[in-house]
């Protein structure tokens, strides 16, 4: 045995290799005409049809033609995943035992209409710690789930072609601050260790309105926020001068602060970050917007390029 075996972060193999196929779907080419689109092999009931001089538009519409569909047979569809709606289709798994890790999206063309594809991969460290991955289109790989503290994960890539891998910006931290470009001969390999602590949760409400109050809750206790001059103002009140609720906030393990209309609120205990953020109008038009950052990364301390087996 080896002088520093540790079965539970270092197994030697956890997983059989996973090939990544698309789970998203950009339309991109055309300019007209129609296209099939498949999820694991389930056939739209409504194929995409170009649609308003617009590859957004033919998206839009064909989600909606198709997420009840889709929603029934275990996907979720959609095409406002970064927050408004674009021209790529995502496709995710409506059950959380599930994992995105097992979808293939294809889309041949029938009449001119064209995609393109990506895929996403969500190691799962309640699954396996060590991954091995054969990439099979352009992939993003995100914050794996199930993460604890001190965690130890190990994904080993083999490119076939000349995919290109990208990394969830607030999921990963390269010790030098370079991703590494995974070769597209021998294998890449990247290990880590899971930072909870360092990098905490943190939600931020940004303001918006002419006038009026509204509840902000957080950290399981509600405060009202009241317009004055401007947004900026208005913050500034409800954290340290008028209103000046930092101090109601820090007492339940929250930290208050306030830039330009954005309060953010940042966890100090466990308990304050399993608690949810909040904005709800109470006269006039003062509300808001909710963000929540999750926290943790993964520290990538080992990068192998071009390993040959």
């Amino acid at each position: 045995m080896p002088k520093y075996f540790d079965p539970v972060n270092h197994p030697k193999k956890s997983v059989n290799v996973v090939t990544l196929y698309p789970n998203k779907v950009i339309l991109d080419g055309g300019g007209s005409g129609t296209l099939d689109i498949s999820i694991n092999g389930i056939k739209n009931e409504t194929i995409a049809t170009y649609a308003g001089a617009s590859y957004t538009t033919t998206a839009t519409n064909w989600v909606t033609a198709n997420a009840t569909f889709y929603l029934n047979k275990g996907f979720v569809i959609s095409n406002t995943t970064t927050g408004s709606a674009s021209a790529t289709i995502v496709a995710t798994p409506r059950y959380d035992w599930d994992t995105v890790n097992r979808i293939n999206v294809t889309a041949p063309t029938i009449d001119t209409l064209s995609a393109t594809f990506a895929s996403t991969f969500e190691p799962d460290l309640r699954v396996a710690k060590t991954w091995e991955v054969t990439l099979g289109a352009n992939t993003t790989v995100k914050y794996p789930k199930n993460a604890v503290e001190g965690d130890r994960i190990r994904i080993v890539f083999k490119n076939p072609s000349t995919y290109t891998v990208s990394w969830d910006t607030l999921g990963f931290f390269f010790v030098g601050g370079t991703e590494p470009t995974v070769t597209t001969t021998g294998y890449t390999a990247m290990e880590g260790v899971i930072n909870e602590e360092f990098y905490p949760k943190y939600d931020t409400v940004t303001l918006s309105g002419s006038s009026g109050t509204a509840n902000v809750t957080a950290g399981g206790i509600t405060r009202l926020a009241t317009w004055h001059t401007d947004l900026d103002q208005t913050g500034e009140d409800f954290d340290s001068e008028l209103q000046a609720w930092n101090d109601d906030f820090l007492a339940v393990g929250l930290e208050l602060t306030e830039a330009a209309g954005v309060l953010t609120f940042t966890p100090t205990t466990k308990d304050a970050a399993r608690k949810t953020t909040s904005i709800k109008n109470v006269s006039g038009d003062l509300g808001g917007t909710v963000v929540t950052t999750r926290g943790g990364r993964v520290h990538v301390n080992t990068v192998y390029l071009d390993v040959k087996q």
